[in-house]
């Protein structure tokens, strides 16, 4: 307990003092969906110890002057570290993090901003919902990046998966079994010595533990209010 108060602290009083209230990835590297998951780490220091944070509100107000692309309105993935200014357009795979942890200490902006990422980075196929790893990419049939995996026609893993986990959140059930239809089709399920793990379909991706154990989560989501 001692640990984590002194932790929060920290990571509370950085985020003031920062210029641009976000916090270094990497040295000299920002990048906006890792600042969400430390957003939370306060959120839920605050719900188990009653401690009140400000820094939410101020954040969130701060990222919608400056970090919202001017094409889409979605969170850019990157910053400039010595001017703030946008290095990365908004990502799939970075957006559907970013909703899915800002849901937790900001509902009202994840909402919007997962409405606009529905709305401009996805598309209905047959009985499927796919999200693009970058807005208007449907060519793109290459390996992206450490983040994205393999790009299918400009659809990334990541970004269907974390979509998943959005939709779940907000409650948008028919887009997540759309959504969850498309992870099933390209997921294997394999049970060996009394283990179940999966692999990919129809690309290769080697799928590593943190992968498996987020996708259980996405399928098993409770809310954290009461814990």
């Amino acid at each position: 307990d001692e640990l984590n108060d002194k932790i929060s602290q920290s990571l509370n009083k950085r985020f003031y003092q920062s210029e641009f209230m976000c916090l270094e990835s990497y040295p000299g590297q920002i990048w906006i969906p890792d600042n969400t998951v430390a957003l939370v780490s306060l959120k839920l220091h605050s719900q188990n110890t009653g401690k009140k944070y400000s820094i939410f509100k101020d954040w969130v107000t701060y990222a919608k002057k400056h970090f919202l692309d001017k094409e889409t309105g979605l969170l850019c993935s990157t910053i400039d570290p010595k001017t703030g200014q946008q290095t990365e357009e908004p990502r799939g795979a970075m957006l559907g993090w970013s909703i899915f942890f800002m849901y937790r200490f900001d509902k009202e902006f994840a909402n919007e901003q997962y409405q606009e990422y529905k709305e401009k980075f996805s598309d209905n196929i047959f009985v499927f919902r796919l999200f693009r790893e970058r807005y208007q990419d449907r060519k793109t049939d290459m390996y992206g990046d450490i983040d994205s995996g393999p790009i299918i026609w400009g659809y990334s893993i990541p970004a269907n998966t974390f979509a998943f986990a959005d939709a779940v959140t907000m409650d948008d059930l028919y887009t997540a079994k759309r959504l969850h239809r498309l992870i099933k089709f390209g997921s294997q399920e394999l049970e060996q010595n009394n283990e179940i793990t999966y692999k990919t379909r129809f690309v290769e991706v080697k799928t590593k533990p943190l992968a498996e154990a987020l996708l259980l989560y996405f399928e098993t989501i409770t809310s954290w209010e009461g814990y």
